[in-house]
């Protein structure tokens, strides 16, 4: 009957999976495979209290295996009850002392928690146990991050790639040059292939121009086509070229003489927070297009009498996936729209019907302007953004290119868990919503949750940035 709910997850009919997972417990009321099936299935749709309430009756037996344990423990992480899950996690360490899962999983306790040494320690100890795992020791690199320690940050991070026996979250690009070492590129060009999302892509691209540096010779990027006329028009004597696969052609020219990832510039760049330079490098939109979208909006704030300044916003991160830390509701917002003299521009992508509905039915003044499409061109988004006075977005795309470009922008952020490990943990914890400096981008201000999944005090106090602004 598992294999047989598994077939209908994999057919995307969650509905028919949990009829059958439903009889089987009621058939097999005291298996823990069977239960463990369950209760996994209650965890993916973001109900743990569901999946609870299946694991419980194993819990207090002397028997109970490590797998159920581990299944009601992360049930019950999921559902906000840490301390609880604590002593799960560490019950079954008392049973296996080497199991990575338990360690790990106390390690993304603790990184919730923003308890980072005791977060370390755990993932230190599951790392040492298995070296070979990508996932543990992206996990660690993560909680370094998080805690200010760049340096083994970056180390940690090649993780990324994963290796031949597991994945990882990125991709490797297989250009056949030897790995830069950081140092003066004399006799040849360094090619500087992008990794992961367009997000990831415009924070690596303020390391560009360190990289450039020291490559008299010239240097090479190879990047999202997307992003490619930003880019050009952004950087003087770096070439960029869009990934393709096969890689372009250009890419075989023989006076390459060596390669790196972008993310790899941070080893090189940026190890500590003084290697941040005070002012970040600022893209170049159209200005062509700046001033037609930018018209757009003034001539729609004077049909809707607002005084205001125009506003771009954006409230959800991607994936959209039900109880995404990162992600808040429209509706949330809406201490920001009530008797506002601002224009406020919807810069959210995907589907966003519903939101919009919910924005008509309060009559909220947010303009949505169908004539820009990120997903087909960043460089006409660049010029979006670039149209806006200021911006409030969650942690997305979004919030990327509003740095990337220079514009006076509130980012939104999860109190921790969620939390991108770029944004890193420099506020007082005791004020925690804060306004605090992205490292990254000169022209961000961060404002994180005290609790998480409460979006009201940080958009209190983006109703304040937008005052001061």
């Amino acid at each position: 009957m598992i294999e047989m709910a598994s077939t209908f997850d994999a057919m995307k009919l969650p509905e028919q999976a949990e009829i059958v997972l439903e009889q089987g417990i009621k058939l097999f009321a005291d298996d823990a495979p069977m239960a463990i099936a369950y209760a996994n299935h209650f965890y993916k749709k973001n109900q743990p209290e569901k999946g609870l309430r299946i694991t419980a009756n194993f819990i207090n037996k002397v028997d109970t295996d490590c797998d159920i344990l581990l299944t009601h423990a992360h049930l019950l992480k999921a559902s906000g009850q840490f301390e609880d899950a604590d002593v799960i996690y560490k019950k079954v360490l008392t049973k296996d002392s080497q199991n990575i899962i338990a360690l790990s999983s106390l390690g993304g306790l603790a990184m919730d928690m923003r308890q980072y040494s005791k977060a370390l320690e755990y993932y230190r100890a599951a790392h040492t146990k298995a070296p070979l795992n990508p996932h543990i020791e992206t996990q660690l690199a993560y909680t370094e991050f998080r805690s200010g320690d760049l340096k083994n940050g970056w180390v940690h991070y090649a993780a990324r790639f994963g290796n031949a026996s597991s994945p990882g979250i990125a991709t490797r690009r297989t250009h056949p040059y030897p790995q830069w070492d950081g140092k003066q590129i004399t006799n040849g060009k360094l090619l500087v292939w992008c990794e992961q999302a367009a997000g990831e892509e415009l924070l690596y691209s303020t390391i560009f121009n360190d990289a450039a540096a020291l490559c008299s010779n010239g240097l090479f990027v190879e990047c999202d086509e997307r992003l490619k006329p930003l880019f050009e028009r952004s950087f003087k004597g770096i070439t960029f070229i869009a990934r393709g696969n096969p890689p372009d052609l250009r890419l075989n020219d023989k006076s390459i003489t060596a390669q790196c990832s972008a993310g790899q510039l941070g080893c090189f760049f940026r190890n500590s927070f003084a290697d941040f330079p005070k002012q970040s490098t600022r893209l170049c939109a159209d200005n062509v297009r700046v001033a037609e979208l930018r018209n757009i909006y003034e001539n729609e704030k004077r049909k809707l009498g607002k005084t205001g300044r125009v506003i771009g916003i954006s409230w959800k991160s991607k994936p959209f996936l039900q109880g995404d830390p990162k992600s808040s509701l429209l509706s949330d917002w809406k201490i920001l729209f009530e008797q506002s003299p601002h224009l406020f521009v919807c810069l959210q992508y995907g589907d966003i019907t519903q939101d919009l509905a919910i924005a008509r039915q309060h009559n909220w003044p947010i303009l949505v302007d169908n004539s820009v499409d990120q997903f087909k061109s960043l460089d006409d988004f660049a010029a979006q953004i670039s149209a806006m006075d200021t911006i409030i977005s969650v942690s997305n795309t979004t919030a990327h290119m509003a740095g990337a470009c220079g514009i006076p922008s509130a980012i939104l952020l999860p109190a921790s868990r969620g939390l991108m490990w770029h944004w890193f943990d420099k506020e007082n914890k005791d004020n925690q919503t804060s306004m605090v400096d992205s490292p990254w981008y000169s022209s961000l201000k961060l404002l994180r949750q005290h609790d998480d999944g409460n979006w009201q005090e940080v958009l209190h106090k983006a109703k304040q940035f937008l005052q001061q602004a």
